[in-house]
């Protein structure tokens, strides 16, 4: 289940975006919410804004951090990374763009995130919360700085394989390393049947996310349909 979605230096958007599905302490309209441990979670959200104030890219960045992870391990070496950094500010084309994903699955919350710049990932981590306290599962700092606390010998040999502009998410599933590659489907999993307008822009797995763009408001509607299936062997 999304928790919350964050993005920064993307297309039109500057300084950081936030979108967050966590309910706020009302307690009016409970069948639109979803229930998880003792926080409750927004079903669907919108975004208002005048035509071409950036609405849509909030989705726009939603699907490039999508894409990176499914498909950056078959990145050719040197490769430039697509991203388009905000260009209204003679500095920031050369700053990372940054995003990150909160979720959770089968009640642990993850929290996973990367910066890139046109040619590298400069940082990338993915934490997780048992017993509600933050736990590393990696962390890469300044491109080629890992920092791994299990199977060590084995995740060094994943990052000798991963090349600057590579996501270790993206390469280390691809080789198969068991603690990714079930995250990768779940993260996965969590995603994305996307609607534009009713239009079926893009499906990649269960219907989770619908998006409509309509009359100024940019509306998300989050289902828990994958809620309670087990992953693919």
């Amino acid at each position: 289940m999304l928790i919350q979605f964050s993005v920064e230096n993307f297309l039109s958007i500057k300084d950081k975006v936030v979108l967050s599905l966590l309910a706020s302490k009302d307690n009016e309209h409970p069948e639109h919410l979803i229930m998880d441990g003792n926080k409750s979670y927004l079903k669907s959200a919108v975004i208002y804004g005048a035509n071409a104030s950036g609405k849509s890219n909030v989705l726009n960045a939603f699907w490039f951090m999508v894409n990176y992870v499914l498909t950056s391990h078959n990145q050719q070496l040197h490769k430039t990374i697509g991203r388009s950094p905000f260009k209204f500010d003679p500095e920031t084309p050369t700053r990372p763009s940054s995003f990150e994903v909160i979720f959770t699955t089968e009640g642990i919350r993850y929290a996973y995130g990367f910066s890139v710049t046109d040619k590298a990932v400069t940082e990338e981590y993915l934490y997780y919360y048992p017993n509600g306290r933050q736990a590393l599962i990696f962390e890469r700092k300044n491109t080629k700085d890992f920092r791994f606390t299990v199977d060590i010998d084995e995740q060094n040999t994943l990052k000798d394989r991963t090349s600057a502009n590579k996501l270790y998410l993206s390469v280390a599933s691809n080789w198969s390393y068991s603690i990714l590659l079930i995250l990768n489907l779940r993260f996965a999993f969590l995603c994305f049947s996307v609607r534009v307008k009713g239009f079926p822009l893009l499906t990649l797995v269960s219907s989770i996310i619908n998006i409509c763009i309509n009359n100024g408001k940019l509306l998300f509607s989050f289902y828990d349909g994958c809620h309670n299936q087990s992953l693919p062997s």
